[in-house]
């Protein structure tokens, strides 16, 4: 329920107007160890560097993976698909791998 009468004009001008909000909080050793963590946008994106992957999507390079499943379910095949399929730069159920 809003009981504002004015239009988005007058709304703006009264908002862009009025005094930041600020609470009064003193902070905690723990607020202060949190605060020094926690990256800005911009500095985040500064650093940031994107996930390779061997295979677009599926399998990020420099990582450690287990693959699991019921004996007989076909893991050292997939393995030994994904292994030869990266060696020869060929493409495996859709999935190109990467360069390198």
């Amino acid at each position: 329920m809003c009981d504002w009468h004015g239009d988005a004009d007058a709304l703006l001008k009264l908002v862009e107007g009025a005094e930041r909000y600020a609470p009064a909080v003193q902070e905690t050793k723990a607020a202060q160890d949190f605060t020094q963590k926690v990256k800005r946008g911009g500095d985040f994106l500064a650093e940031y560097t994107p996930i390779r992957y061997t295979f677009d999507g599926l399998l990020p390079c420099g990582s450690f993976y287990a693959l699991t499943g019921k004996t007989g379910s076909g893991k050292t095949c997939f393995a030994q698909a994904l292994t030869l399929s990266a060696l020869s730069d060929r493409n495996l159920i859709g999935f190109d791998p990467e360069p390198g």
